[in-house]
């Protein structure tokens, strides 16, 4: 039960490792021009950051903390099991790699449009999530007295 989740928490690691790499490749002219015409959700997109964290931040946390949960639930069945330590990371480091970093992002930035439109719910659902965690962190860091700048001997 506990690998079937692990697997679900990859799979959401690479849809949000993907819409990451779609994020970054949107050509923000482009998308500007489609919430002139009203076009789909560009609109919601382009006035994402002025009211939400950063919807790639949104995302990147969103993909790091899957996979993250994923290796915890995975490493942790695996020690039930009685298999050495090693092994947990040795067989997640290449399928995060190459499963979720790299084939996500060069399947998802080819229509970065069409995919960021078609889930930008998900990013909705995940931008609220981390919205509960920023308000706080950042009031904490706001309390942190800033490091005066050296001076230069």
């Amino acid at each position: 039960m506990m690998l079937a989740f692990a697997a679900l928490l990859l799979v959401l690691s690479f849809v949000f490792s993907g819409l990451e790499a779609a994020w970054i490749a949107l050509d923000r002219v482009r998308l500007q021009h489609r919430a002139a015409k009203n076009e789909g959700r560009a609109r919601q997109m382009l006035a994402w950051d002025s009211a939400a964290p950063r919807a790639d931040l949104v995302m990147a946390w969103t993909s790091r903390g899957a996979a993250a949960a994923a290796f915890v639930l995975l490493a942790t069945e695996l020690a039930i099991l009685d298999v050495p330590a090693w092994v947990a990371p040795v067989g997640f480091v290449p399928v995060y790699a190459l499963v979720v970093q790299l084939l996500a992002r060069q399947v998802f930035r080819r229509l970065p449009f069409k995919v960021l439109s078609a889930s930008w719910w998900l990013v909705s659902i995940a931008g609220s999530f981390w919205l509960l965690l920023a308000r706080p962190v950042a009031a904490l860091l706001r309390k942190v007295p800033p490091e005066p700048l050296s001076r230069a001997p």
